[in-house]
């Protein structure tokens, strides 16, 4: 019997020691989330776009294996965390904080936080029940017991969540359309969120070149009033009203053919109609939009032969038409 104390003594210093190495292992296996996404984004051969703010106060013990897909890999990865991920196409996939899930996760922190709460009085009750039925089993017959002091009720549990990281929505957009950049049209739209799901665009278009002859001399302002529908500006589809006023002079091009080729058309040009859109994120920051509109039409020009050889002529039409085609890269901030 005298052995058995140190050996027992040495016992627990072994399983002390154990204890503290495999912890010691746990926190030095502990990685950012930023670290496991770069992971994944390797494993996969994956463009994973997210903020320099993602690790913050965010550490995973481990990156997620054995799953199919890095889509899989990121839901795993993502669930306990403020953090959502959006496949962009088969190669890129972005991630953002959302005001959601964060909300959610708060509110499931509280709850969890009440439930201990909840447990722990109920604990306690318990406790000093079966103390007083001892002390009237123990008691002699007939005598008085007197209770026995119990602990004081624990006090309520406070728990003090940090507040949720408000994510900075994006406020303004430049874009410019590509099927005027293919006619030689210099173009630049400025758009900004004035809600939470409306904006305001201001377009603007020019052409001052006359190469061989040909006109296509314009310049159009048409300020545009949109509606987003994925429930946030610059988000998803949108339909939208606009209005405006251009100045044109185009004539002899010889590849339009007809009209186009044998006179010139000088003239002013009002516009008001409905449009609607969709953009296609590709990451935080840049995305592609498409957009197509019809409207009112009136214009009042003069019509003179591109040979110059006889006067021009006034006219003036009305008409609905397509209006809008654009193919707009966009960057949001």
């Amino acid at each position: 019997m005298k052995n058995l104390k140190p050996a027992i003594g040495i016992k627990r210093v072994i399983i002390a020691a154990i204890s503290l190495i495999m912890s010691y292992t746990a926190a030095s296996a502990a990685i950012s989330l930023s670290a496991a996404v770069e992971q994944i984004s390797h494993k996969y051969g994956v463009t994973i776009s997210f903020s320099p703010t993602l690790t913050d106060g965010v550490k995973i013990d481990y990156v997620p294996q054995g799953l199919p897909s890095a889509d899989s890999c990121l839901s795993v990865l993502l669930l306990d965390t403020d953090f959502c991920h959006k496949k962009i196409n088969a190669s890129t996939y972005c991630l953002w904080r959302s005001d959601k899930k964060a909300a959610l996760r708060l509110l499931m922190q509280k709850r969890r936080a009440e439930e201990l709460e909840q447990a722990t009085r109920r604990k306690i009750e318990e406790y000093r029940l079966q103390r007083r039925k001892a002390e009237i089993l123990a008691a002699p017959y007939g005598s008085m017991v007197t209770p026995t002091p119990v602990p004081p009720e624990t006090p309520q549990v406070s728990v003090s969540l940090p507040p949720a990281a408000a994510p900075i929505a994006p406020r303004f957009s430049l874009k410019t359309n590509a099927l005027l950049w293919a006619t030689t049209s210099p173009n630049l739209a400025f758009e900004a969120a004035i809600g939470k799901c409306f904006s305001v665009e201001l377009p603007v278009s020019f052409n001052l070149w006359s190469p061989g002859g040909s006109r296509l001399h314009h310049i159009s302002l048409f300020p545009t009033f949109k509606y987003w529908l994925g429930g946030s500006a610059f988000d998803e589809g949108y339909i939208g009203a606009y209005a405006g006023y251009a100045n044109y002079s185009i004539g002899n091009i010889g590849l339009l053919g007809g009209n186009l080729e044998k006179f010139y058309y000088d003239g002013n040009l009002y516009s008001a109609g409905l449009v609607c859109g969709y953009r296609f994120a590709l990451s935080n920051h840049f995305a592609l939009e498409a957009e197509i509109g019809m409207g009112y039409v009136y214009t009042k020009y003069t019509q003179a032969p591109a040979s110059g050889l006889t006067p021009g002529k006034n006219h003036e039409k009305h008409k609905w038409s397509l209006t809008r085609l654009a193919l707009n890269a966009c960057y949001t901030f």
